[in-house]
């Protein structure tokens, strides 16, 4: 946490903060999924799944690195995608408040490729154009998120 003329300090964050911070990621990412299965750009969709399914080919382990930089451009291109400018930044606000803790996460055992699954859902689902396939599997995806987090914490 940065304060003006005090520096910047380590915050803890607590389980309740993290289930309301990840609460509001699944309302918040969960639209934009809604949002831009409708109009989606398939082709550079089609890029992001490429990329998902060669991590699931390849023959070394995939680095949580690896992952993470696929993933965390695949939601940000969905938000893009949604349309609206005060979701884009509410989102970002609110993902920059656990952001430490989800590069913890995927560096857990098993994680990765589970991750790998999940985008690649959300991905199928937006594919098709099915706007209730799409926030679910976003959801689906931050609650797992939000269950390794948990047992991280505990």
């Amino acid at each position: 946490e940065i304060m003006p003329s005090r520096g910047a300090f380590v915050t803890f964050i607590s389980l309740q903060d993290l289930k309301d911070t990840i609460q509001l990621l699944q309302i918040l990412e969960g639209a934009a999924a809604r949002l831009a299965s409708a109009k989606i750009n398939l082709s550079k969709l089609r890029v992001f799944e490429e990329k998902f399914v060669a991590l699931q080919r390849q023959e070394s382990p995939v680095t949580y690195e690896q992952e993470q930089k696929i993933g965390s451009k695949l939601h940000e291109f969905i938000l893009k995608e949604a349309g609206n400018a005060k979701l884009i930044n509410i989102s970002r606000s609110t993902r920059e408040k656990i952001q430490a803790l989800c590069l913890a996460s995927i560096k857990s055992p098993g994680r990765v490729p589970e991750a790998i699954r999940e985008h690649l859902n959300i991905i199928t689902a937006l594919k098709k154009g099915d706007a209730e396939a799409a926030e679910r599997a976003m959801i689906n995806h931050l609650e797992s998120v939000y269950m390794n987090l948990v047992a991280l914490m505990t």
